[in-house]
């Protein structure tokens, strides 16, 4: 009974020190109920690329996208199921090491408890072969209550739970990229620009005239995107976590940017996760959280886009930072410039649970 009983702590005890030094999530979650973007970034020799991607909850019909940029773009596509297989590997490659310390606690339990039924074993044969009684503080059998104690603690880590017509405004470039209609328009100045918008159905009021006007003061451009009528049939342009197609966009610029100022006029917290593919390390700016930072065999050349304009392997970059934020629409009145950092060290987030 002893012999197995000891087994049964061994075969209980094992797994859980097989998962103590960590676990792997493989899929980031996308929150419920906040705003959410993510997007792939890679910079090269004053070129941009940005892969885009942001859950929306609404109709097809109802959906209307504007994303300002320092240049005109050039234009690409990916297919959800594609774009959803790449984030996985990136997210899986990347996912914070999670570190449960109630089941180290519990394991170093068991341990104990193991090592006390063996000393309990070894006095009692040794009492035997010498025909001695046993000390009453070996006196413990199979039976005492202290053995319910492993047992209780098993279950308990059972139990534990385990993310344009109007003047001012000029055309500069219009075509279908995969679901979307996309336009490229550019403005002499921001009133003139949110009348274009609304009368396309774009929602935006005269509070946003500010935020719409330093990106005109800058000379930038705004691409504007609606899903294209024959997709809102169908519920294609959306994966299941409510995140709408990719829209890839190559453009010239003289940093790498991730424009987050017309995002604030929303009005909520939005929470960003960006992966940055480059030839080093990058610098986290204070409003993110560096989530992972290391040499990677994943590179932007393994993304099946749909372009003929886009020339992937010009972005050969295979160290892969991560990086992520939950900011207010304070926070996003200034666009993310992205800088490299001082060193290439590794680096990936621990969390203790």
């Amino acid at each position: 009974m002893k012999k197995i009983l000891l087994i049964l702590l061994l075969v209980i005890c094992l797994p859980l020190i097989a998962s103590a030094d960590g676990k792997f999530y493989a899929r980031e979650k996308v929150p419920p109920d906040v705003p959410y973007q993510r997007a792939i970034i890679s910079y090269q020799d004053g070129t941009e690329i940005m892969i885009l991607q942001s859950k929306f909850a609404g109709q097809a019909e109802d959906f209307g996208w504007v994303v300002p940029l320092p240049n005109p773009p050039k234009f690409g596509s990916v297919k959800k199921d594609d774009a959803e297989s790449f984030f996985w590997q990136l997210s899986h490659t990347t996912s914070p090491k999670v570190i449960y310390i109630s089941q180290l606690i519990i394991t170093i339990t068991l341990l104990i408890m193991i090592i006390i039924f063996i000393i309990l074993a070894v006095e009692k044969i040794s009492c035997a072969i010498r025909r001695k009684p046993v000390p009453k503080l070996f006196q413990f059998s199979v039976n005492h209550p202290i053995w319910i104690i492993p047992i209780i603690l098993f279950i308990a880590s059972i139990a534990t739970p385990n993310l344009l017509s109007s003047r001012g405004v000029d055309l500069l470039h219009q075509e279908q990229v995969g679901i979307y209609d996309v336009k490229v328009i550019k403005a002499s100045n921001a009133s003139d620009l949110i009348n274009w918008l609304n009368e396309h159905k774009y929602k935006f009021t005269p509070q946003d005239e500010t935020t719409f006007n330093n990106y005109v003061q800058k000379g930038w451009c705004f691409i504007t995107a609606r899903i294209n009528p024959k997709e809102s049939i169908t519920n294609n342009f959306r994966s299941r976590d409510g995140l709408v197609n990719p829209l890839v966009m190559e453009f010239l610029s003289k940093n790498t940017v991730y424009p987050l100022s017309l995002t604030a006029t929303v009005g909520s917290n939005t929470e960003i996760l960006l992966y940055i593919f480059g030839n080093h390390k990058t610098d986290a700016d204070n409003r993110f959280e560096l989530e992972f930072a290391k040499e990677t065999n994943y590179s932007l050349n393994e993304l099946k886009l749909e372009s003929k304009e886009i020339d992937m392997a010009k972005y050969p970059g295979k160290y892969l930072t991560k990086l992520r934020g939950k900011l207010s629409s304070e926070q996003m009145k200034e666009d993310l410039v992205l800088k490299q950092a001082k060193d290439d060290k590794t680096y990936r987030k621990t969390i203790w649970h």
